[in-house]
């Protein structure tokens, strides 16, 4: 199941950008993050760039369950398409009115 997740795990270094050289010469930095403060290593970004996420999709042997809402400014739409359509057949897709839950 994904909910919301980015097609390729590098783009998660996308939201710390302007710090990468800073997390490179010290080892680990304490970045914001959704207004919370989180420590990311030199290893993390490391093995962010290594994942091959939709190789290792397309080789999936089981279900699979993708939500993403298509207001989500953070990983776009497009990102819930590039994990779904990698999948072997048979594969389903089906589309939500946006709505707020109150």
């Amino acid at each position: 199941m994904t909910i919301g997740a980015p097609s390729d795990p590098a783009h998660v270094t996308g939201l710390f950008k302007d710090r990468l050289d800073e997390i490179g010469a010290q080892g680990e930095v304490a970045v914001q993050l959704a207004g919370r403060p989180f420590h990311i290593s030199r290893a993390f970004v490391d093995d962010l760039a290594e994942q091959r996420l939709t190789d290792r999709i397309a080789s999936l042997r089981k279900a699979l369950l993708i939500f993403h809402s298509p207001t989500d400014d953070i990983v776009g739409i497009d990102n819930a398409s590039r994990i779904f359509w990698p999948r072997s057949i048979p594969r389903a897709s089906c589309r939500s009115p946006a709505r707020t839950i109150s």
